[in-house]
């Protein structure tokens, strides 16, 4: 496990124990152990399968950017206060800017 992931480990449980609420993930996973976890998944499942190509995973990002977009779309739809709203468009935004770029490495791949 990498001196980071042990870092996000220690710090979590400091508030974990500060706050006296329970840890729902107790033991830190590294960052393999987090992206096994997910197989099976949809696309997030499948970026586990070493089978799969470059051009694949981008694929399955570019997906993923969308189907995020149209999912912040809906929640937007709704009557929201503006704090949370706030932070719906920003997560929206993001997934447009990730979305640009998976869909500039497809084209770049070609």
């Amino acid at each position: 496990m990498k001196k980071t992931e042990i870092m996000r480990g220690h710090k979590r449980s400091a508030i974990v124990s500060d706050r006296h609420i329970i840890d729902p993930y107790p033991e830190p996973l590294s960052d393999s152990e987090a992206i096994l976890s997910i197989e099976g998944y949809g696309a997030a499942g499948a970026l586990a399968d070493d089978n799969l190509s470059i051009n694949d995973m981008l694929m399955y990002a570019v997906q993923a950017e969308i189907d995020n977009i149209a999912m912040y779309e809906i929640f937007l739809s709704h009557d929201l206060p503006e704090q949370v709203a706030d932070v719906f468009s920003a997560f929206k935004s993001g997934s447009e800017s990730h979305l640009l770029a998976f869909q500039k490495q497809v084209d770049r791949l070609g």
